[in-house]
């Protein structure tokens, strides 16, 4: 049943002739497909059948949801610029999830996880070696660097050899050591590096946009989570010697130290003392730093940060480069599970070099469906150009290409488009000061031309999202319609209701003339004066006075009980629904004693419009909007195919003898599975309603 349903949903929206609609609205025709894709995606629970009991009530919605589309259609609200401009936004944020390789993703943020649970210690010898770097330079930098290793496996240390050979600006002063960081910290070849290295050993040489590196792992540790603390620092006065300079801003963060073992307050002395004004305003407090926020601490801040065992407490002071400290632990939180912080590893990995793993993934996958070729012969037009020529340039015709010829094309749905050399012209134009260096034109030109060819094809595979992937062009057909839905809504009903005070005052007025209701009326009321006293014995002589004077006052009630503490008696009035209950009303609730009397009966009431505005407008809007509807549905005549409607309620679309296709015509495909697949999402679409056969088998068009 459910592969008839979805099936015959298809063949629905393919083939049809004129009377086989749902309904008709004015000139539209709409088919059940619409109307289920619709209806499926709004129901609670997952069963596939539609529900005979559900289709009325959801069609007199659909109904009415049409209606307001195609009349912001006929009003042209689709053609304004503010109306796309949001459209695009939208469908860009759409688009990036269909832009990348969904499984390479997945493993990626996988391993990111995994990676995070653990941190790295580790220090590494750099040999710089500039990204468009020719063959020659590269393997003298390669060949440099597996000599070090040899040299370190020979006996020499680390340490030694980093001062020796590192072009790394801070070896001078770290000796090679970069003290703990965890994943997505470093470059992701580096990373990949440390983390597939076992402790104690080298890497094998790895390289990077910096160059060629051997790195050593020197410990691995569980990850320690991530803090958030507050501090008080004072740094080094710069005018002083650096000695004497250090000695008096050591002695002054001894002092307030002392000062916060005395008890004082570490948020008035950070705001008081403190020299980093930023954080000292706010009492000291930092940013979250750890294992999952991108927020760099010197290794002794975050060593201390980490070491202090409870919330609330204070380290002794501490010096880093940046000055001394004292840390006040304020949160500690371990690393996440996976599900709560995917979306922010997403992100991250979104913004970062590893990435490219998941565009090669997806520039793969499309050079295969949209039957890349090209012609690199012709890219040597590019290689005889002088590097002094591109510099020269002030616009792309000034490198002048006497021929045109194609470098690479794409086919979809039997039509090919081809790329020129004078696209690539126009493209490498932007890059132009790339040619610096004469002696690595070949490699910038070749690197250019990955560029060019990967921005290509993944702009040709956004601009065909809506003909490839059935779902996102659903998805975009109702943002369209959400989205002038909502501005028309917004026109007609919502803002009108609140803006339009004479038509509220006049709405409010026939509802309570109309009808009663609680929602409108006051019924009949008491206000009730209530005597509380937490005392048994005062409750007792409260209730003596009273009993011989009603009369007297809360004043005088108050002065006599509450001599000694304010806290005797409390006096105050509430308001309940009229009941059969005694005037005075006597009884203990855990401790509190209450005496309770009648102070005023009050009648039936109509509630004033300040009170109960918002229910007022909310009535009204529900008012507009049926007026509105009204008027719409005599604008576009509303017309029901009966036959059609019946057997949807009977999930027996597939019965339908109308379709000029049968279900015995699912089209099959010869070949290897992939150029099946490939001929049937080129000729069909894809989608998972979508079915084709190869080998006797039945299988859908979805993406996988």
């Amino acid at each position: 049943m459910k592969y008839l349903f979805f099936f015959s949903i298809f063949f629905y929206s393919l083939v049809f002739s004129q009377d086989k609609y749902l309904m008709k609205i004015g000139e539209d025709i709409i088919f059940p497909s619409e109307f289920l894709n619709i209806y499926n995606k709004n129901r609670t629970d997952s069963d596939t059948l539609v529900k005979s009991d559900e289709i009325d009530e959801y069609l007199n919605l659909f109904v009415n949801f049409k209606l307001k589309v195609i009349e912001a259609e006929s009003l042209g609200m689709d053609t304004l610029s503010s109306f796309k401009k949001e459209l695009a936004g939208y469908r860009n944020q759409l688009s990036k999830s269909y832009l990348n390789d969904t499984k390479v993703t997945d493993e990626l943020l996988q391993e990111v996880y995994d990676r995070l649970k653990f941190e790295i210690n580790a220090s590494h010898i750099l040999i710089s070696l500039d990204p468009s770097a020719s063959p020659n330079d590269t393997l003298r930098a390669l060949n440099k660097i597996k000599k070090i290793r040899k040299e370190y496996y020979d006996g020499a240390f680390f340490e030694d050899l980093a001062v020796k050979y590192s072009d790394d600006p801070s070896v001078s002063q770290n000796k090679g050591q970069l003290g703990y960081f965890s994943a997505l910290r470093m470059v992701y070849p580096f990373e990949s590096a440390a983390y597939n290295t076992n402790e104690g050993e080298l890497s094998e040489p790895v390289r990077t946009n910096y160059g060629y590196h051997i790195l050593k792992v020197n410990d691995k540790r569980k990850s320690r989570g991530d803090v958030k603390v507050a501090h008080i620092m004072i740094v080094n006065d710069k005018k002083k010697p650096k000695n004497n300079s250090d000695s008096l801003s050591r002695e002054k963060i001894f002092e307030i130290h002392e000062l916060l073992n005395d008890g004082e307050s570490f948020e008035d002395l950070a705001k008081k003392y403190s020299d980093d004004k930023k954080s000292g305003s706010k009492g000291g407090v930092l940013d979250w730093f750890g294992v999952t926020n991108k927020v760099n601490m010197y290794e002794s801040f975050s060593d201390a940060s980490f070491e202090i065992k409870n919330i609330g407490d204070f380290s002794k002071p501490i010096k880093t480069p940046a000055g001394w400290h004292i840390i006040k632990l304020l949160e500690k939180k371990e690393l996440p599970l996976f599900a709560e912080i995917k979306s922010t590893l997403k992100s991250r990995v979104e913004k970062d070099s590893r990435s490219q793993k998941s565009r090669d993934a997806l520039i793969k996958r499309c050079k295969n469906f949209y039957d890349f070729k090209e012609s690199k012969k012709y890219l040597n037009v590019f290689y005889n150009m002088s590097s002094q020529g591109f510099l020269k340039a002030k616009s792309p015709s000034d490198l002048l290409i006497k021929s045109n010829k194609v470098l690479f094309s794409l086919i979809f749905n039997d039509e090919k488009t081809y790329y020129y050399q004078s696209d690539f012209v126009n493209f490498i134009f932007d890059f132009k000061k790339s040619f610096r260096n004469k002696e690595n034109s070949i490699l910038i030109i070749d690197e250019l031309y990955r560029m060019f060819v990967e921005q290509s094809i993944i702009n040709f595979e956004n601009k065909n999202l809506e003909l490839r992937y059935k779902e996102f062009s659903l998805l975009m057909d109702e943002y369209h319609d959400g989205i002038l839905l909502f501005d028309l809504m917004n026109e007609k009903v919502w803002s009108k209701a609140v803006k339009d005070t004479l038509g509220l005052v006049e709405f409010y007025n026939s509802l309570v003339s109309k009808e009663y209701s609680e929602k409108y009326f006051e019924p009949e009321r008491m206000v009730i004066k209530v005597y509380e006293t937490y005392d048994e014995k005062n409750h007792k002589k409260l209730i003596k006075h009273i009993s011989k004077d009603v009369s007297l006052s809360d004043e005088y009630l108050t002065q006599k009980f509450n001599k000694k503490s304010n806290l005797n008696l409390k006096i105050y009035e509430e308001v309940i629904v009229a009941n059969d209950k005694p005037i005075r009303m006597l009884y203990d609730s855990v401790g509190i004693f209450y005496f309770k009397m009648i102070k005023e009966n009050l009648q039936q009431s109509i509630k004033p419009l300040n009170s109960i505005k918002g229910l007022v407008i909310s009535e009204y809007q529900n008012y507009l909007e049926k007026e509105w509807l009204d008027i719409l549905k005599q604008k576009y005549e509303v017309n029901i195919n009966e036959n059609v409607l019946s057997l949807l309620k009977q999930n027996k679309l597939h019965e339908i003898n109308y379709f000029e296709e049968k279900i015995d015509d699912i089209p099959i495909y010869e070949g290897s599975f992939s150029q099946a697949y490939r001929t049937a999402v080129k000729k069909l679409g894809s989608s998972k309603e979508t079915y084709f056969i190869w080998r006797g088998k039945t299988y859908t068009t979805e993406q996988q």
